[in-house]
């Protein structure tokens, strides 16, 4: 009897399959989510005959808009020989992850074991002028700021360092001439952490307000007002 209901439940009740749409829908599904997964994440080159940007602003002005809507890292790679006008001011916003490394070989297949020197532009006040906002992380490796000159405070670097955490790694400043007080500034604030890893400076020189005076190996300045920390590891001038 029971075997009689269920024949005619199936001849009244026809079955029907949905298994290969809802699988086809699946998979465009996760194609879909795939593929922005992928978008958000970028991976950009500057420099010498294979770079997808000439400087090193152009490369952060293009990453600016995943930069503000993901917290994805973000990654500028640089080639080992000089980039002319890396003039670059940038923010990297709160919760963003932005990390520019230098040393590359032309093909940006694997670091040379050297820096990329980043040469002075005179359209730009300072070579380097990086904001860093609360949540967010960067990371500046294997460069050399050269020769920067001009009439402003911290002339290679002015880091403002509003929280997040801030490293500079295996990074050298050189024969820089600037006004006030150093040739290399941070300021801190809120819970900021910021970390000098193997930074060297050399023969570097700014002016005071004296006339005609000159202090030779003014390189660094700190203004720490952050309850986060300050780290310093072989931090060093070279003469």
């Amino acid at each position: 009897m029971r075997g009689l209901q269920l024949h005619e439940l199936r001849n009244k009740v026809p079955m029907r399959t949905h298994s290969l749409p809802c699988f086809i829908g699946l998979s465009a599904l996760l194609s879909t989510l795939l593929a922005a997964t992928s978008a958000a994440a970028a991976d950009v080159t500057v420099g010498g005959p294979n770079g997808e940007y000439a400087t090193l602003q152009e490369a952060v002005d293009a990453l600016e808009p995943l930069l503000s809507t993901t917290t994805d890292l973000q990654r500028i790679r640089i080639v080992h020989d000089n980039i002319a006008k890396p003039g670059a001011t940038f923010t990297v916003p709160a919760n963003g992850s932005l990390t520019i490394s230098g040393g590359w070989n032309e093909d940006f297949s694997a670091t040379t074991g050297g820096k990329s020197s980043l040469t002075f532009a005179a359209s730009a006040p300072r070579v380097l002028h990086p904001t860093v906002e609360s949540g967010a992380t960067l990371i500046l490796r294997d460069l050399q700021v050269v020769g920067a000159s001009g009439d402003v405070n911290a002339v290679a670097m002015f880091l403002s360092a509003e929280g997040g955490e801030t490293t500079l790694q295996r990074v050298s400043v050189a024969s820089c001439q600037g006004t006030a007080e150093a040739v290399v500034r941070v300021a801190t604030s809120n819970d900021a952490n910021v970390s000098f890893d193997d930074v060297a400076f050399q023969n570097n020189t700014v002016s005071t307000t004296a006339p005609s005076a000159s202090v030779t190996g003014a390189a660094l300045k700190i203004n720490h007002n952050s309850s986060g920390l300050v780290s310093l590891y072989a931090v060093r001038a070279i003469s």
